[in-house]
């Protein structure tokens, strides 16, 4: 197909930024690897009259610098993209500032901060010393951040290391990232000899589930706000973790689009294939192996050594249909069912109509209701020519429920509806200051909404739209060689879940093909600590 034939090492299919991150680590040793489409993502939507609309958070963590005194200047994402050769050009230009979420309820207003001294001045600012203290979570994020960062830090190293060792396996990869191990992890620094109050820490773990703390609706948003998509609740260490991992948090200008195209730039650079106008139509498996994919238009197999799909299973199950040689069906395993699906609206506005005092990421979470995520950005982000210069365009996401009632125009503008009600409360004159909003729900003659969000079925809503729980699945599909990295991967580590998609996936093929894997030999924060916190 291309300069490598009919034969690859890795082969990519679909476009999960850790599917595409994975084929530029890959190639980055030496491996041939081929990226395919699958069931593309729906990137950023841009009309005639130059309305725009950006459906996924551009949240990503881990790319800058955790607060835990490494030499490396990036967190495990941004390691991963320092591997790649990424220039100081190419990062400051995807990078925006303003990453972290001012998260908003009913009772208090709370912007999160990249340190945990300054998130508590904040948390203190709000509830008094008294409920900061009685909560535990004060003590317990102070307590737990550096062992957690560290955790991180460390985690190719110590993927580097197991390969390296001659009982390496799939048993020495559970015992390095095992849920219990992530865990483990959260409770590192709790448990340890260094914290001076473990009976305070010990109530913010007293009890699983976020709402039944007094303060739920806050720590739901923020848990919204930094990645996590449900509709059920996380559990305390999930939140404690993701919140550990916030000051490496960063902006994408141009969304997550513009993130999948960097990828893709990066993984050329590095000698992969990349074929986008050839889809894949089938994905091989012969008695519980992965051998090969065939795309379309293209007249026998391309055998590859092993594959990464990058669309959740359960859409990517019909192409992974067809077992050579004899046997029972294909069957993968760890599919999920995604808990809802991300719609968004983009307003217009003068920027008379933003507060002072907004931050450029807010959520707001009520009890009872999904979180709504709100972003302020400009047209010029994105490409798209501004009638007026002086003009902000919030983008509103919230999750909609797996339903087929969902789909329906009735229970949408209701949803839309909703969300703009819930705008003019946190910005008091919005109604005054709106140039247009897309698509447009209010009036009955607009089929913009219908162009949009008129899904024919749930199975056709684009993959990364669905949302799925708390706990994910890892990369496993129960098919020897081929790998999942999607939504239903690691949702409770939000965006880091990329890097921990494309290492393990990669370490796979690295180790199969007998040479090290990605860190084997490269700079780390610390690379003279092998051992892991927990």
């Amino acid at each position: 197909m291309s300069k490598h034939g009919d034969q690859y090492d890795w082969i990519v299919v679909g476009d999960d930024p850790g599917a595409l991150l994975s084929a530029g680590l890959a190639a980055k040793l030496g491996l041939s690897v081929l990226v395919l489409p699958l069931l593309k993502s729906r990137g950023v939507l841009k009309t005639k009259n130059d309305k725009f609309l950006d459906p996924e958070s551009n949240l990503l963590l881990g790319v800058g610098k955790p607060d835990d005194g490494g030499d490396s200047g990036f967190g495990l994402l941004g390691r991963c993209l320092e591997q790649l050769g990424i220039t100081a050009a190419e990062l400051s230009a995807f990078i925006a500032e303003d990453a972290l979420p001012q998260v908003l309820t009913p009772h208090c207003r709370i912007q999160a901060m990249g340190s945990a001294e300054k998130m508590s001045q904040e948390l203190r600012r709000e509830w008094g010393d008294e409920e900061l203290k009685g909560s535990g979570w004060a003590t317990a994020l102070a307590h737990s951040e550096k062992g957690i960062q560290k955790y991180w830090s460390l985690l190719p190293e110590a993927y580097a290391q197991a390969a390296q060792s001659k009982s390496f396996g799939q048993a020495a990869l559970d015992r390095l990232f095992p849920k219990s191990a992530r865990h483990a992890g959260a409770l590192a620094s709790v448990s340890s000899r260094g914290l001076k109050d473990k009976a305070v820490a010990g109530k913010w773990f007293s009890r699983e589930r976020l709402r039944n703390h007094a303060h739920a609706d806050f720590f739901e948003g923020l848990w919204a706000g930094l990645g996590g998509s449900s509709f059920s609740s996380p559990r305390r260490f999930q939140l404690l973790q993701l919140a550990a991992l916030r000051a490496g948090a960063v902006s994408v200008s141009g969304g997550n689009a513009a993130f999948r195209n960097l990828l893709l730039k990066l993984a050329k650079r590095n000698g992969a294939d990349v074929e986008l106008e050839a889809e894949c139509q089938a994905v091989f498996v012969s008695h519980g192996k992965f051998v090969g994919v065939q795309p379309h238009g293209h007249g026998g197999m391309i055998s590859g050594s092993g594959a990464m799909l990058g669309v959740p299973l359960l859409l990517a199950a019909p192409c992974v249909s067809f077992n050579i040689g004899t046997g029972s069906p294909i069957q993968l395993q760890g599919r999920s069912i995604p808990d809802g699906w991300k719609l968004t609206l983009a307003i217009s506005v003068h920027p008379e109509a933003i507060p002072p005092g907004s931050s450029r990421r807010m959520v707001w979470h009520e009890e009872g209701a999904p979180s709504i995520e709100i972003e302020l950005t400009r047209g010029s982000g994105y490409g798209v020519r501004e009638s007026s210069s002086s003009r902000c365009v919030i983008m509103a996401r919230t999750v909609m429920p797996m339903t087929p009632e969902s789909l329906t125009s009735q229970t949408q503008r209701l949803t839309a509806a909703r969300m703009l009600r819930k705008l003019t409360e946190t910005f008091p004159f919005l109604d005054y200051h709106i140039e247009w909003i897309y698509p447009d729900f209010r009036s009955d003659e607009s089929q913009e909404f219908a162009e949009v969000y008129g899904f024919s079925s749930l199975t056709a809503i684009p993959s990364n739209l669905l949302c799925f729980g708390v706990s994910g699945n890892g990369i496993q599909t129960g098919i020897e060689g081929l790998f999942v990295s999607s939504g239903e991967s690691f949702p409770e580590l939000g965006s880091l879940g990329y890097a921990v998609s494309a290492i393990e996936g990669v370490n796979w093929a690295a180790r199969r093909s007998q040479i090290s894997g990605p860190f084997a030999n490269g700079p780390g924060p610390d690379s003279r600590a092998q051992t892991l916190p927990g």
